[in-house]
């Protein structure tokens, strides 16, 4: 019951708190960018939820040289209290190297959302949301450019599975799905 309690009190943090701040800084389109942040770490369809032990964690950075530092050390720490501390150099290097990207090509701030579900192998999945849109020519899946082994290619080499998520004229989210 205290369980299931937190997992409700966390969730109406997340919603409220997300809430304000994205509908603040992204107007209408933000109620669909915080119902994706919800999905995300609470987990979604069967098995999500209460009850389901999916951990996760979420911090919005703002627009600095040092977000994606801090943003790599928010991952780390998150993955080190849920016992996972094997993964942190892969989140690391995905992290930082989203969140950099955020900053250098996006110039925005941004949203990291750590999640992970011990069921699924410590699957861990990073999501990183940022204010500019996907060109017109983008559409969601691998619709950013890849270089082997530079940038998202090293990204890519990593991951099970990654893509990029159009959040309309609120911007874009891309997540990674690293093996645990």
């Amino acid at each position: 019951m205290r369980r299931n309690l937190n997992v409700a009190l966390r969730q109406r943090v997340l919603c409220l708190t997300r809430w304000r701040t994205v509908v603040r800084t992204q107007g209408r389109n933000g109620f669909a960018q915080v119902c994706r942040m919800h999905r995300e770490l609470v987990g979604a369809g069967p098995g999500g939820g209460s009850g389901s032990g999916v951990r996760g964690a979420v911090r919005t950075f703002g627009l600095s040289r040092d977000a994606p530092a801090a943003a790599r050390h928010f991952a780390v720490r998150a993955l080190h209290r849920w016992g996972i501390a094997d993964l942190a150099d892969d989140v690391a290097l995905v992290v930082t190297e989203l969140a950099a990207n955020a900053v250098r090509h996006a110039r925005s701030g941004f949203t990291v959302i750590l999640s992970s579900r011990p069921s699924r192998s410590d699957v861990v999945r990073v999501s990183v949301r940022d204010a500019r849109p996907l060109p017109s020519s983008g559409v969601a899946g691998q619709a950013l450019p890849v270089a082997p082994l530079h940038g998202l290619g090293a990204v890519n080499a990593m991951a099970s599975r990654w893509g990029v998520e159009s959040l309309g004229s609120a911007g874009k989210t891309v997540w990674v799905e690293l093996p645990g």
